[in-house]
């Protein structure tokens, strides 16, 4: 029975088992998850906004909207 899986992590290290490799993901606690999203729904500025996503979500990237985000007041 094979199994295969997809890794979308960075920094993949490989182990004794020549197709086992594992990732080294980023963690955010509960709280900190909460504490940030409660800022997300209160907040305004969309240029603050994208900041605290990218904080959430390093790869975070709303191609589609940057140009008006930037250009936001």
């Amino acid at each position: 029975m094979a199994h295969s899986g997809l890794i979308t992590g960075k920094d993949l290290q490989d182990t004794l088992h020549p197709h086992i490799m594992t990732a080294q993901e980023s963690y955010i606690g509960v709280d900190v998850l909460n504490d940030l999203i409660a800022s997300l729904l209160n907040c305004r500025d969309p240029k603050l906004v994208v900041t605290m996503l990218k904080s959430l979500v390093p790869e975070f990237d709303h191609g589609r909207d940057n140009d008006k985000i930037e250009n936001a007041s």
